[in-house]
């Protein structure tokens, strides 16, 4: 009874213990597991019945058990051959059952056969499992250095895209990498289109692929490959023929995620079959992710290339404009550059309303303007077209597709007009409120729009009616804008007890008109000092006026006990309501009671520098944030932020406007380094006022194309702000 009970322990706690360990594996092969018990039970009674048990083939069982279904199997089948052992046995057969001993020894040592079966299979369960085991940490260790390896290649190549300018380039680099590494046909990035709508392919992976797949894999369609897998943001792998025709056989799309969304697709396709390992799959991954920080850094550098090309074309039109005094200059100045400027509109034409107000007058036409430009001098008021209706309205009219356009101007000329183009633009030049004329663009590709495209074309039609409004009144204007200047820049520095003021003003050009930018210093209650520099795009009267309003405003709000960055926000009011041109930049400060303090910010301006006089260094004050002044915060401009900085006894603080600093195909960071230079080499004791002439005079460049306005304080050693 006691070596049944040991048996009974050996043979069926075993399972029991291993049966939650082990589940996975049962899960698994569980089919196996039947068919290794019952061959257990049939050769054992085989044995029993028929043969001697020297030749129990059993061992050869336990062997298969120990290596498929490791120590569950064994003691699995195990228990079955004790279960058997000892039913024959108590029936009289076997060897056991005929040994001569009696009934209790004979099962005795029936028990002692089977404990010494299970153990030598438990012995070889254990041994198999642990070479096993060794096996599987090997491969395991491989495959991970292996993985390893693949991550190492995809963070280099991340690490020379990192400074990748163009997305066309990322999309080179990318491509030759995987199509090296994976030995692919094909390696195409597609890139979600603007619309949303459709996958634009770019540059690097050209081939028969492109041209089979491109109806399904290159437009928005769920069961494509691609946009399945940006659909469901994970890899999709085919190893079965996706284009037999092109010599596609196996393809592989791994999506292109960013923090703020998809941006496209990573298309790999090989010629024959080919199922892609687990280190292919980890390859691709890693290269999927490196592409998509890449594109995502190549994109804001395009973006803010185009930006900056942008506003330096907006500043060289802007000069430009203020030099043409008839609408004839006018118009060679905007066929000359609005078409670039815009976005590479492929036609242009530009018309005045006639003084009567019925009839819209062609200035100037460019490229292939279609039927509006071909036979008419002028246009009536109330023929269909997107030019009088934005004329007529003073509404930009934006007209992305030809189907559009015809559904919203039809007539006998629809056709003619919508066979030159695929997208429309029309705005309306006004003044103030009123309408003067409207700029028409078309484009032959459609065009989405947007906002960044859309807020340049409303700076050039501002430019242009401010232009159109100069031309006509220019005679009067240089009058007016030479009594403006007078009247509202100082003609000797602001006296602020305990500071000395120096400031210096030239305008663009060699007309000598007033420009938009500005500055002011300014003595506030408290034993405060109000400073400001300011710049309105354009020049003339109308600038003028925006500055003024700017300028006025500032100063009230300092008097009022506004902060910087308050100013600023408010001032933004004023852009968006007040002025005409919708667009400037400021620097604000306030000089605390004890003049040991300044707390400032600024909108889209150049950053404050500041002279120490103990180290004779120049340095720039950590950057605040604030866009150029257009809407008040919450209203579609980011807050303002403040910064402060430490203003010892004889220390310079100079603000000046960017004409000091810009130079055509120059970054600003040159001209800023340019003017610290200068300040740098101020000698001390030399009035603040000599040295912004000599600054100025000394930086202009030739022609000047820009306003130039500098004003500098220092701190006296002795004194306190006046409370006057």
């Amino acid at each position: 009874w006691w070596a049944g009970d040991g048996i009974a322990v050996l043979v069926i706690g075993g399972p029991v213990l291993l049966w939650a360990q082990r589940r996975a594996l049962v899960s698994a092969r569980w089919l196996e597991l039947v068919l290794v018990v019952l061959f257990a039970v049939g050769l054992s009674v085989v044995a029993f019945r028929f043969g001697e048990l020297s030749t129990l083939p059993f061992l050869p069982i336990l062997a298969w058990a120990a290596f498929r279904l490791r120590d569950l199997g064994v003691v699995l089948a195990g228990a079955a051959f004790a279960a058997v052992a000892n039913y024959m046995t108590a029936a009289g057969y076997g060897e056991f059952a005929h040994l001569g001993l009696s009934p209790p020894a004979s099962v005795a040592v029936t028990q002692a056969y089977i404990a010494l079966v299970v153990l030598v299979g438990w012995v070889l369960a254990q041994e198999v499992a642990g070479r096993m085991s060794a096996v599987q940490d090997r491969d395991s260790a491989r495959l991970e250095r292996a993985m390893a390896e693949a991550r190492r290649e995809a963070a280099e190549l991340g690490a020379v895209l990192a400074d990748a300018a163009t997305v066309n380039s990322v999309s080179d680099q990318v491509s030759a990498a995987v199509r090296a590494r994976l030995d692919a046909a094909h390696v195409v990035i597609s890139v979600l289109a603007a619309d949303r709508h459709r996958f634009e392919p770019l540059p690097g992976g050209k081939g028969a692929a492109q041209v089979t797949l491109r109806s399904a894999e290159w437009m928005t369609d769920p069961a494509a490959l691609g946009p399945r897998a940006v659909h469901d943001r994970r890899p999709v792998y085919l190893a079965g023929p996706k284009a037999p025709g092109a010599g596609i056989g196996s393809t592989a799309a791994l999506p292109l995620l960013t923090e703020v969304g998809a941006l496209g697709y990573l298309g790999v396709w090989w010629a024959g079959l080919r199922e892609t390992t687990a280190v292919e799959r980890e390859y691709l991954q890693s290269m999927a992710e490196t592409t998509s920080r890449a594109l995502e850094r190549a994109r804001l550098r395009e973006a803010e290339r185009r930006e900056y090309t942008r506003v330096e074309t907006l500043a060289e039109l802007t000069r430009l404009l203020a030099g043409a005094l008839t609408p004839e200059a006018i118009g060679e100045v905007v066929a000359d550059r609005v078409c670039a400027t815009v976005g590479g509109a492929d036609a242009l034409c530009l018309g005045a309303i006639s003084p009567d107000g019925r009839r819209l007058v062609w200035i100037t036409t460019a490229g292939d303007s279609g039927q509006l430009s071909r036979g008419l001098p002028d246009l009536p008021m109330d023929v269909p077209a997107a030019t009088t209706d934005a004329a007529r309205t003073g509404r930009p009219v934006i007209i992305r597709t030809q189907a559009e356009y015809e559904q919203r101007y039809p007539g006998p000329h629809t056709q003619a007009i919508v066979a030159h183009a695929s997208s429309w633009l029309a705005w309306p030049l006004c003044v103030g409120t009123a309408p003067v004329g409207a700029i028409g663009l078309t484009w032959r590709q459609p065009q989405q729009f947007e906002p960044g495209q859309l807020a340049v074309v409303a700076a050039v039609a501002d430019l242009v009616a401010q232009a159109q409004v100069r031309a006509r009144v220019y005679a009067d204007e240089h009058a007016l804008a030479a009594v403006l200047q007078r009247a509202v820049m100082p003609t000797t520095a602001a006296v602020i007890p305990g500071l000395e003021i120096g400031a210096s003003y030239r305008p663009a050009g060699t007309a000598q008109l007033v420009g938009g930018d500005w500055y002011d210093a300014m003595a506030l209650p408290g034993n405060r000092a109000y400073l400001a520099a300011g710049d309105v795009v354009g020049h003339g009267l109308t600038a003028a006026e925006d500055m003024t309003q700017l300028r006025n405003a500032g100063r009230t709000l300092a008097l009022a006990g506004y902060q910087p960055a308050s100013i600023l926000d408010e001032l933004a009011r004023v852009t968006d309501w007040a002025t005409s041109g919708k667009f400037a930049t400021v620097a604000t400060a306030i000089i605390e009671p004890d003049m040991s303090l300044v707390t400032y910010a600024t909108a889209g301006h150049p950053p404050i520098l500041i002279r120490r006089a103990k180290t004779g260094t120049v340095e720039i004050p950590p950057p605040t944030e604030g866009p150029a002044l257009c809407l008040p915060s919450g209203q579609g401009c980011p807050p303002y932020t403040e910064g402060q900085t430490a203003l010892d006894a004889g220390d310079i603080l100079l603000m000046y406007t960017d004409g000091l600093i810009e130079r055509r195909g120059e970054d600003l960071s040159e001209g800023i380094a340019r003017v610290a230079g200068q300040l740098q080499a101020w000698p001390p004791g030399e009035p603040l006022g000599t040295r912004c002439d000599e600054l100025i005079a000394s930086l202009a460049a030739e022609p000047q194309l820009d306003d130039m306005c500098v004003l500098a304080v220092t701190r006296l050693s002795t004194g306190r702000l006046s409370t006057d």
